[in-house]
């Protein structure tokens, strides 16, 4: 289904934020031991890949991962 560029969009596309919207930090949640290493290994293959990217500075808004 995903072959090829993982999350490009070949059709122009416009994004407009709710700018009446706060923005939120939310906290970061608990990983179980038993499964971080594959969520470690599985955060590195979509860095690769170009789908998330590191970021090191505070921001104004942080989702909790999924």
């Amino acid at each position: 289904m995903f072959d090829g560029q993982v999350g490009k969009v070949d059709l122009p596309y416009d994004i407009k934020p709710d700018h009446t919207v706060l923005p939120v930090v939310n906290p970061p949640r608990r990983i179980p031991i038993a499964i971080a290493d594959k969520i470690k290994i599985e955060l590195d293959r979509m860095e690769s890949i170009g789908v998330i990217t590191p970021i090191t500075e505070p921001t104004d808004q942080v989702n909790s991962m999924v």
